[in-house]
């Protein structure tokens, strides 16, 4: 490719002074890709905070319909408060077992929809994004649902 189309194609994607930051790139050869092998098993073990695993839980959380938000699990004043995205792991509960994890989930969902459809919806998007992004053994998911948000 010469130097004019390659300015041109780059104009055309929204770069005005294209001619200028190609006028000085030589033509260079297509790469050729090798294969690489990568190695199957890597020794040692790996930890995983619960911390990240209530990370990765409020994250899965909070794509479900009708979670609203993450609720505190301790309940101050009788009053509840969604709390802010930067905080949702306050609204999990990671605790482990002998058979694995075990995860409380603290919810506000929307009023009008269903709390059984929810909590479903809830515990399978937990599950999988836990089992999926760390491997980690599920023992139990537990939804509890500390307020309903009116619109």
């Amino acid at each position: 490719m010469q130097y004019r189309e390659r300015a041109l194609q780059a104009r055309l994607h929204g770069f005005p002074h294209a001619l200028y930051l190609f006028a000085l790139v030589p033509q260079r050869e297509p790469l050729k890709y090798e294969r690489m092998h990568m190695a199957t098993h890597v020794s040692g073990d790996l930890h995983i905070a619960n911390d990240v695993l209530a990370d990765i839980a409020g994250n899965a959380a909070m794509e479900c319909y009708g979670v609203v938000g993450m609720a505190a699990p301790n309940v101050a004043d009788s009053v509840q408060k969604i709390l802010p995205s930067s905080r949702l792991r306050r609204g999990v509960v990671i605790t482990t077992t002998e058979k694995g994890v075990h995860i409380d989930m603290y919810v506000i969902i929307g009023y009008g929809t269903s709390l059984s459809v929810v909590s479903k919806n809830l515990t399978d998007a937990v599950t999988f994004a836990l089992r999926e992004y760390t491997r980690v053994e599920i023992d139990g998911v537990d939804i509890h649902v500390q307020g309903v948000k009116v619109r």
